[in-house]
């Protein structure tokens, strides 16, 4: 299972778990993209704000590791 498959997986069980949408609203072209243009839409944003989190989680640890910094979990 590729990154992009773990993120659709993801992203099809918030839709419809999450966010109460039809599952019938979720058939896809041959290409993947939905063919329900507000589901593509969502798709989009969701597939943004996967990339930038595990970006921005990547580059936190990194940065961690570089500075010798243990990662202390949130607490507030």
């Amino acid at each position: 299972m590729t990154d992009l498959d773990v993120c659709r997986e993801a992203f099809e069980k918030f839709m419809v778990d999450g966010f109460n949408y039809p599952i019938d609203s979720l058939g896809k072209y041959d290409d993947g993209t939905y063919w329900n243009m507000p589901a593509q839409n969502y798709w989009e944003i969701f597939q943004a704000a996967w990339n930038a989190s595990r970006e921005c989680g990547e580059d936190y640890e990194r940065g961690n590791r570089k500075n010798g910094a243990k990662i202390q979990p949130d607490i507030s």
